[in-house]
């Protein structure tokens, strides 16, 4: 009875299943697959298979899982050993699998993302890009992507830190000698690092998106506008000595601009043009990070004054937590640092500046995990020139003037 029971179920899905030669198979209606399908998905045949060649009105839902490692096969296995841990056949076998993942964390080193993915018998590969369409993705001089975004009026910028080690034309930068007095006279650069002697080879816990750390020599390709005052001026105009309109030493720089280490078609943003990124971060904080309408609510002054553009030191000038500093800040506490950066942005993926905190370079390496500093090409004096810096327990963004002796991160802009 048993047997005959079985026999019977077993022949209704050969008949239902295989009606079609070489077992291949039409879910949704009785219609006769395609040639080359499997297992073909559909409800009736095209209108017209020109015209309108749609089949259904309704998708595959792939199964929904939540993705903690891009490099375990989780959580179709527990990794707690014995048979919770896949073999090396078992990963094989698992090749071409496909799942929806709706988990997040973008402080992962490699950032997890919501989407769909495919196992490779080694690794989870996202179908797609995996980034916001908000997203630009470009090559620096050495082959690399490097993502960018457009902020409005203030033009396009890179939203990682540049991590070249020679310029557009081909020339190299020398790695930082550990000289205090070098690094005012040479192009040079380091690697940001948490131990003070670690600036020389790439640490730990590096990557690209970190970038490398500059001289302002490097940063502006030895650009020299002989010691003037380069600071932006009040008003729309640019003043007679800003970078736009005063170039006494074209080393690198066109149409007002100095491209400096940056590549082909962008340049090293000036003071002035620094001014308009943070208008356009401080105006729209919604658009580039993750704070709350409430939160928002408390930025004192609620917009964008005009006097901050000439103002120097952390502006603006109150004791709020909350602030467009924390609209530019990296949201993640970097490896081998014990410090939170308290920073509200959009990671890079989905178009937020992602300021991340990796510190400065003085003879040693310095401030990792604390603040990060952005050259500018505007100069303040022989040996001095304009900077900008966020720092982990503060929600401001400082405008200062850093030494030619110390190494900075640089973020170049596209030229308009």
């Amino acid at each position: 009875m048993k047997k005959s029971f079985l026999t019977s179920v077993l022949l209704q899905i050969f008949l239902a299943s295989s009606f079609y030669i070489h077992a291949q198979i039409t879910i949704g209606s009785g219609i006769e697959p395609n040639k080359g399908s499997l297992l073909d998905l559909k409800e009736h045949q095209p209108t017209n298979a020109i015209t309108d060649p749609a089949t259904a009105e309704r998708g595959l839902g792939m199964p929904r899982v939540s993705l903690t490692s891009l490099t375990e096969l989780k959580p179709m296995y527990s990794y707690t050993g014995g048979a919770n841990t896949p073999s090396q056949t078992d990963k094989e076998n698992h090749v071409g699998l496909i799942v929806y993942n709706i988990n997040e964390d973008f402080c992962a080193t490699t950032p997890i993302v919501k989407g769909m993915y495919v196992w490779n018998g080694t690794d989870w590969n996202i179908l797609g890009s995996g980034v916001s369409v908000d997203v630009q993705i470009f090559k620096d001089q050495e082959g690399k992507n490097f993502k960018a975004r457009t902020f409005g009026s203030a033009g396009t910028w890179m939203i990682e830190n540049l991590a070249v080690k020679k310029y557009a034309d081909n020339t190299p930068i020398e790695l930082y000698d550990g000289s205090t007095t070098s690094p005012a006279v040479k192009s040079m650069y380091a690697y940001p690092a948490n131990v003070a002697a670690g600036w020389s080879s790439q640490p730990a816990g590096w990557s690209q998106s970190q970038g490398l750390l500059y001289s302002w020599r490097a940063a502006t390709n030895n650009y020299n506008p002989g010691g003037i005052d380069q600071s932006q001026v009040a008003g729309s105009v640019p003043g007679a000595n800003e970078v736009e309109v005063n170039l006494e030493n074209p080393v690198g720089a066109k149409n007002g601009k100095v491209q400096g280490v940056c590549p082909t078609g962008w340049h090293l943003p000036s003071d002035r043009e620094w001014n308009v990124l943070e208008k356009e971060l401080y105006n729209n904080p919604t658009t580039y990070s993750n704070y709350t309408s409430t939160q928002i609510s408390t930025f004192n002054p609620l917009t964008w004054q005009d006097a901050f553009a000439t103002s120097t030191g952390m502006r603006p000038a109150s004791t709020t937590t909350i602030g467009h500093g924390g609209v530019m800040k990296n949201a993640c506490q970097l490896v081998n640092s014990n410090n939170n950066p308290e920073g509200h942005s959009l990671p890079a993926v989905q178009g937020g500046f992602d300021a991340m905190l990796v510190g400065n370079v003085s003879t040693t390496a310095q401030n990792y995990g604390v603040t990060a500093f952005f050259w500018t090409s505007s100069a303040r004096a022989a040996a001095t020139s304009f900077q900008r810096n966020v720092t982990y327990n503060r929600a401001y963004v400082s405008r200062g003037v850093g030494s030619s002796f110390i190494l900075f991160s640089v973020r170049c802009k596209k030229d308009s």
